[in-house]
């Protein structure tokens, strides 16, 4: 698909620390930070996995017993699509005349996904996209999408803009399906990432996701905004996080304070940005130049010329399964947790 004719603008990736466990506040401090990207003229910011209430580090250093107080409060405060919280961001993006893409623990039901939204500037949801599979631990909370998890790809006035999720970015089939459906513009959602500790996959820490998120950019030819959280020290033991002054232990890997290593990649995986101290708030901001993407495709559009569909193809199925056989009756959608702070 041919790129917009439109002028050179402005997107913006947020590295920032999550209100921990409460969806309310962290709704507000994302609007705080939308009106800030819009006034610095970006058309599009986009925030981490998770976002809203923060992603669950406890899941990863806590045994299920001493995790359980944290589990509770964090179901407690996942979010419909229809709550208070999103319709604070959504009148926000409305008031900034902003797009805006945020990880959530969606609520449906008695379970809770790993969720994508992207709001419009006008204030409408225009996608809600759940992770496919979630990685090793986050399992012991969330559930696997269905078929409409491959509609991920959104159409914009300035472009086509997709998203994905942490090690979604190791899935070659997605990715291929993702590139497929043409974007422009994509979002690598990750929450908070550190350095090498030693006993980690190298893939899990900061430069093995920014080198993921910059890969994508290459092999999709698309610009890639990638977004993360940070922990601070001040708020480490809120997720279920130590905060070791004199030094971590060798186990661990999600170490405060730090985690953020937000960037912004051109279509042939160069760092439009300078990165920000892995403990410091803030957003970035590149142009988005579509004569980068023309030039990158003319070399390699692998979805295109650069594609052999007669030697290699992907099958896909975007049927949405039910629990039900066909002809029995709909259960009703009921909501059993609220928000709380």
């Amino acid at each position: 698909m041919a790129v917009p004719n439109v002028p050179p603008f402005k997107v913006a990736a947020v590295q920032a620390e999550p209100v921990w466990l409460n969806a309310r506040a962290t709704a507000e401090k994302t609007c705080t930070l939308i009106k800030e990207a819009a006034s610095s003229g970006a058309k599009l910011v986009a925030f981490p996995e998770l976002w809203i209430p923060g992603y669950p580090y406890f899941l990863w250093v806590k045994d299920f017993g001493s995790s359980m107080p944290f589990s509770m409060k964090y179901a407690a405060n996942a979010l419909t699509a229809d709550s208070p919280e999103i319709q604070l961001i959504k009148d926000a993006c409305a008031a900034n005349s902003i797009w805006t893409s945020f990880g959530f623990a969606e609520r449906r039901n008695g379970s809770m996904y790993m969720s994508n939204c992207i709001i419009n500037s006008e204030g409408s949801i225009v996608n809600i996209r759940r992770k496919i599979k979630p990685t090793g631990l986050e399992r012991v909370l969330f559930g696997e999408a269905s078929g409409d998890a491959l509609d991920n790809v959104v159409t914009t006035p300035f472009g086509r803009v997709g998203n994905l999720q942490c090690w979604e970015h190791i899935q070659p089939l997605l990715k291929y399906h993702t590139y497929s459906l043409h974007e422009h513009i994509h979002v690598a959602s990750w929450p908070g990432c550190f350095p090498l500790n030693g006993g980690e996959p190298y893939s899990m820490t900061s430069g093995g996701v920014k080198a993921l998120s910059s890969v994508y950019a290459i092999e999709g030819g698309s610009f890639t905004v990638m977004t993360t959280q940070l922990v601070t020290e001040e708020h480490a033991e809120a997720v279920g996080l130590d905060y070791r002054p004199n030094g971590p232990s060798d186990h661990d890997f999600f170490l405060p304070p730090g985690g953020g290593c937000a960037a912004i990649f051109a279509p042939d995986g160069r760092e439009l940005t300078a990165p920000l101290p892995c403990a410091e708030e803030g957003i970035l901001y590149a142009e988005i130049d579509y004569s980068m993407s023309n030039a990158t495709k003319l070399l390699a559009d692998c979805v295109g010329h650069y594609s052999r569909p007669d030697l290699l193809r992907l099958s896909v199925n975007r049927q949405v399964q039910s629990v039900l056989a066909s002809g029995e009756t709909k259960q009703p959608d009921v909501t059993e947790f609220t928000a709380q702070a």
